[in-house]
């Protein structure tokens, strides 16, 4: 992954944006980017320095109804979300929508309600988030993805935590 520069970054973030309707450009670039800004702060900056968070946003319109696809652009924005609180709230203030509506839409689907719920624990690490996904509606769905999955330990767990720090803001 060393070839992924600041440039080539950009470049694969452009990509996604102007090959937002090619569904096998967007997951290369996306399985790319995720495996790029893995533990890499410098890489998750260039992501959004090259307007990344609105491209993701922008994919999960694209594909809102393919959990597949959307699986993978959450582990993206999770990568990104391990930024720090700026970034976070720029997510937040971005895709809190479309994460509470993955989860509505796609409860039934294991493992992308595991990785919504997981985007949104993160996310919710940032205090000043907390009230947003409140808006939302964040914790009924996310309950509504653990009673599809009560006997998965895992999702249930995290959906517990997840809603215990939600319920935490002042």
């Amino acid at each position: 992954l060393d070839v992924l520069d600041t440039l080539n970054v950009g470049l694969l973030v452009r990509g996604m944006v102007k090959h937002q309707n090619c569904q096998e450009i967007c997951i290369a670039c996306i399985k790319l980017l995720a495996n790029a800004t893995y533990g890499s702060i410098e890489r998750i900056q260039n992501v959004c320095d090259n307007e990344g968070i609105a491209a993701i946003e922008n994919l999960m319109q694209v594909y809102r109804s393919d959990a597949e696809t959307l699986a993978k652009i959450l582990v993206l924005l999770a990568n990104i979300a391990h930024g720090g609180d700026d970034l976070r709230k720029q997510i937040s203030y971005r895709c809190a929508d479309e994460l509470v509506l993955i989860l509505r839409d796609h409860n039934e689907n294991y493992s992308l309600s595991l990785q919504a719920v997981r985007t949104i624990g993160i996310l919710v690490y940032c205090e000043h988030n907390i009230g947003r996904f409140i808006d939302e509606h964040a914790t009924i769905n996310i309950v509504g993805a653990a009673r599809q999955h009560l006997l998965d330990t895992e999702l249930v767990s995290l959906a517990l935590d997840v809603i215990a720090n939600l319920s935490s803001e002042n």
